[in-house]
């Protein structure tokens, strides 16, 4: 939990990006060292500033919950986007020069495609149904704009 050393404030909550709501006088921070002080005294009042349809807020914590369930089992506390590596590292082996990017693009296409055939075919699947699968192929195309940072900051 994050208090500051002067503030009695309690954490009450979590906002996308690791941001954290304090009720009184407090600050919301993102642990840059960069804090804004803000004045709150319900979280409600901080979330209801928050524009938009507040189901896309509520899905995007579920995909937060998502990716770092399924990163500890591809990852194990190694490099985070290492499985897209190591993929792109066989497919050279093999002879195509697939970017780690394209490989997070291609397993969106997957999941998208999976979706799109359940939908089609009014059948939900048993193992992973067309929500997961959606939910799936946000956070690929998260990684994918991800890997194409880091690929354009390797070039530079």
């Amino acid at each position: 939990m994050w208090y500051d050393r002067w503030c009695t404030a309690i954490v009450c909550g979590h906002i996308l990006d690791s941001y954290y709501v304090v009720l009184e006088l407090g600050y919301i921070g993102n642990g840059d060292g960069m804090d804004n002080i803000i004045i709150a005294k319900e979280k409600d009042l901080v979330e209801s500033k928050l524009h938009g349809h507040p189901k896309f807020y509520e899905l995007t914590r579920e995909e937060e919950e998502l990716y770092r369930i399924k990163n500890k089992n591809y990852t194990n506390n190694g490099d985070p986007l290492g499985n897209f590596h190591r993929v792109s590292a066989i497919l050279k082996i093999w002879g195509l020069n697939i970017p780690p990017s394209l490989v997070a693009l291609i397993y969106a296409l997957k999941q998208q495609d999976a979706a799109m055939w359940m939908l089609s075919q009014d059948y939900e699947g048993k193992v992973e149904g067309v929500d997961l699968r959606l939910r799936d192929d946000h956070v690929y195309k998260k990684i994918t704009r991800i890997l194409l940072e880091e690929e354009k900051h390797d070039r530079v």
